[in-house]
């Protein structure tokens, strides 16, 4: 008679359960500053979903409407700079700006999306793109959280996957 083995396997995935304001300002302001993949806009229709007066930074705004916006189109806009002729990547809302020379992708970025984005960074098969999540999560003690590693993690919350 065979006998019969079963194999027990488990999986521990990481969620991001709590997210802040002050998480945003964090992300926002590594991850966009003085960076040639990404820039960020907030639609005027966003600004109306906000409380907001002119000693928040952009920084700040962002976070705001990050953490309101439930539609598309009020959500953030993240410009891709480096894609060519309106390429599109990830399954995030998108459109493209033609500015006459250049199309440009942006894709919509809320809540949701950066929750998702920040998750998959988590439990990537790739090392260098969970040290990013782990930078990011432990950055008060971590003197690895850097532009680079925001950069990557804004690529997953993007993109779904590092591009570039």
């Amino acid at each position: 008679m065979a006998q019969r083995t079963h194999q027990l396997i488990m999986e521990t995935k990481t969620q991001v359960l709590n997210l802040n304001h002050e998480d945003l300002v964090d992300l926002f302001s590594t991850a966009f500053y003085d960076n040639p993949n990404f820039s960020v806009s907030i639609p005027e229709s966003a600004m109306n979903l906000i409380e907001h007066d002119e000693n928040d930074c952009l920084e700040d705004k962002l976070a705001k409407v990050a953490m309101a916006a439930k539609v598309a189109n009020d959500k953030l806009m993240v410009y891709d700079q480096y894609s060519e002729d309106g390429e599109v990547y990830g399954n995030n809302a998108y459109g493209v700006a033609d500015d006459g020379e250049y199309e440009t992708t942006f894709y919509y970025i809320g809540i949701k999306e950066i929750i998702k984005g920040l998750e998959a960074a988590a439990n990537s098969d790739e090392q260098y793109i969970r040290d990013s999540f782990e930078s990011f999560k432990n950055r008060e003690d971590d003197s690895e959280w850097d532009a680079a590693r925001a950069d990557i993690l804004m690529q997953m919350i993007v993109f779904g996957e590092v591009i570039y």
